[in-house]
C-alpha cells in the first residue's frame, strides 16, 4: 500500500513540477529576475526531493518512465492483495513480479509494432 501511495505521489510531483517548468518558461508577463527567483525555487525544490529519495533508498529502484511507475503500481495493489489474503510476499518477490511485467510489457510492444510493420507492408503491396 505504502509502495502505491509512493507512486502516486512521484507522478503528482512530477507533474506538479512540469507544470511549474511551463510556467517558468513561457510566462511572458513575468519579468526575468522574477523568472531567475522562479528558476532558483525549483533547482531547491528537485534538490531537496532527490535528497530525500536518496536516503530513503529511492535509488534502489530503477524507473525509467510511466509505464515503470504504473507497473510499480500494479504490483504494489497485487502485493497488498496477496497479504489481504494471508499469502508472504517480500521485497525480492515484489521486484521478480516487476521485471516480468516489465519483459511482457516489452514482449507486447515489440509484437504491435512487427504487426504495425507487416500492416504497412500489405497496404504498400495492394
Amino acid at each position: 500500500l505504502l509502495e502505491l501511495a509512493w507512486a502516486v505521489n512521484i507522478r503528482d510531483i512530477s507533474r506538479t513540477l512540469k507544470n511549474a517548468c511551463k510556467k517558468l518558461f513561457t510566462d511572458a508577463g513575468v519579468d526575468m529576475p522574477a523568472r531567475m527567483k522562479r528558476a532558483e525555487a525549483i533547482r531547491i525544490v528537485g534538490a531537496e526531493f532527490l535528497t530525500i529519495g536518496r536516503e530513503r533508498g529511492g535509488e534502489k529502484y530503477e524507473i525509467k518512465d510511466a509505464a515503470d511507475i504504473k507497473t510499480r503500481a500494479e504490483v504494489a495493489v497485487m502485493t497488498t492483495m496477496a497479504k489481504a489474503q494471508g499469502q508472504e510476499v517480500n521485497d525480492d518477490d515484489a521486484e521478480e513480479m516487476i521485471k516480468q511485467a516489465r519483459n511482457m510489457r516489452a514482449e507486447v510492444e515489440s509484437m504491435g509494432y512487427e504487426s504495425n510493420a507487416s500492416d504497412k507492408e500489405e497496404k504498400e503491396k495492394a
